[in-house]
């Protein structure tokens, strides 16, 4: 479905994460065919000079953004001053 309107513009944008929680396929049919690999993946995998990683993020506490940073982005996320003290007692 998502064809028909980036074949008719003239450029498209794509906002994703790809090292998130992938799609979830429940036919190993359609898995075996392919389906459990985003649009994104295919994206990045076939042409990864075409990816830009935005580095800030703005919902997670700085010691939580610190984890994922190191295992899933190469230390390269960090969590923005708006958030990264936060705490539960702290939100309204």
């Amino acid at each position: 479905s998502c064809w028909i309107a980036l074949l008719r513009g003239r450029r498209a944008v794509l906002a994703g994460d790809h090292q998130q929680l992938p799609p979830v396929v429940k036919s190993a049919e359609a898995a075996a065919r392919g389906l459990g690999v985003t649009l994104f993946e295919r994206l990045l995998h076939g042409h990864p000079q075409t990816g830009v990683m935005l580095t800030t993020q703005y919902r997670m506490h700085a010691s939580i953004c610190q984890w994922a940073s190191q295992e899933l982005y190469n230390g390269r996320l960090v969590a923005h001053e708006s958030v990264a003290s936060h705490t539960l007692p702290s939100l309204p």
